[in-house]
């Protein structure tokens, strides 16, 4: 069996031709170097953002006390018709519809999203909706309904 320490080194052998021989070869212009392996591209790299004022620490989701007693939920039906005009329940919406907010502003100052894919699309739309909630406790809502077309 032959021992060969490669095909430019073959073909230069047999040829007399090799890359960077100096015969005026297309390639002997470019550098001669390996490119990395697959595994070597695909590592991954912290993602800084040197445009940011201030770091962006996320909240835990997770509540400090893990012992705590669950809470008690009522089992009374409630009627379909009947809405709570509670101003707890109101107060408690608009704080998450800020917190909603605030998290979709803090995703889209990242610059992850591009501004030009359905996703900033969507959470433009998101940050809409959750705006439109005043602290007047009113949610205007727009329901919009998708006719069907295959039916006449």
């Amino acid at each position: 069996m032959v021992r060969t320490r490669g095909l430019g080194r073959a073909l230069g052998q047999v040829t007399g031709r090799g890359v960077g021989r100096g015969n005026r070869d297309d390639f002997d212009d470019i550098p001669q170097r390996r490119q990395p392996t697959a595994s070597a591209r695909r590592q991954r790299v912290a993602v800084t953002a040197d445009y940011v004022d201030e770091p962006v620490i996320p909240t835990p989701d997770v509540q400090d006390d893990s012992m705590e007693a669950p809470v008690d939920v009522q089992d009374d039906p409630m009627e379909p018709g009947a809405s709570s005009t509670s101003a707890e329940e109101s107060r408690h919406a608009v704080e998450v519809c800020d917190d909603i907010a605030e998290r979709l502003e803090r995703h889209l100052s990242l610059g992850v999203v591009t501004p030009s894919s359905s996703t900033h699309e969507v959470i433009e739309e998101c940050l809409r909706l959750v705006r439109s909630v005043t602290h007047d406790h009113l949610v205007y809502v727009r329901c919009r309904r998708r006719r069907r077309t295959d039916q006449a």
